[in-house]
């Protein structure tokens, strides 16, 4: 599934360095002090709250949401960027910045717990339904207690499970039989187990993709209020 975000590249100089300028290349200045971080292949980067405020107004909703998902996750690499919830908060309070009202609105249907882009993406697409309840990297274990596996969204009332089917799922043999010895063991305690696919967000199959989710899931959508609303409709 393809990043939905401008080409342009977004060059930020702290004053009084003059804005950049070139064939592909969008300058700014602020007046904010910062403290630039290298990316892992040597960039230097603004600091991810600073990224955060510049790409509110630029970014679609959708993108917005797939930022803080990967943000509020753990850091996994060293100088890894995160933010905690604390910081994100306080972030949302003190800006004045535009756009800062869509990514208020990005933050309240962003969750801890989505691990990939397009797990973002398809608890994304239930926030659009007012169904994003559903427990995310939920462990199960059998009757006996042991313990089956984590699983990307679940339903525990319901006995249903959500999982996005990444390539890697594939290509990887032995996470592949991994994947069927989980997915098996979650069936035999009454489970019911449905798999998506990257094609399954193209904009042409998503109508279908919404309606197989609810009916997978025996729930009709729930209607959202009037401003969060106009945010998905973006798409």
């Amino acid at each position: 599934m393809p990043l939905r975000a401008p080409e342009e590249l977004h060059v930020t100089a702290p004053q009084p360095l003059n804005r950049s300028t070139g064939r592909g290349v969008i300058g700014h200045r602020t007046s904010a002090q910062f403290a630039p971080v290298r990316s892992p292949s040597g960039l230097p980067c603004v600091p991810a709250s600073l990224a955060l405020l510049q790409s509110a107004a630029t970014l679609p909703f959708l993108e917005l949401v797939v930022a803080l998902d990967h943000l509020r996750r753990p850091r996994r690499i060293p100088d890894g960027a995160s933010l905690t919830e604390s910081e994100v908060d306080a972030l949302l309070i003190r800006s004045r910045t535009r756009g800062i009202k869509r990514l208020r609105d990005a933050w309240s249907v962003s969750r801890l717990g989505a691990e990939s882009r397009m797990e973002s993406h398809l608890h994304y697409v239930l926030a659009s339904m007012g169904l994003d309840d559903l427990e995310l990297q939920a462990d199960l274990h059998d009757r006996a207690g042991a313990w089956i596996g984590r699983f990307d969204q679940v339903d525990r009332a319901r006995r249903r499970i959500l999982e996005y089917d990444g390539e890697q799922h594939r290509t990887d043999r032995q996470q592949y039989l991994r994947d069927l010895t989980r997915l098996d063991r979650a069936r035999e305690i009454g489970y019911k187990i449905l798999r998506a696919h990257a094609e399954d967000f193209h904009p042409q199959r998503l109508h279908e993709t919404e309606g197989r989710l609810c009916a997978f899931l025996g729930r009709a959508p729930r209607p959202l209020r009037a401003g969060l609303a106009r945010r998905f409709s973006e798409r």
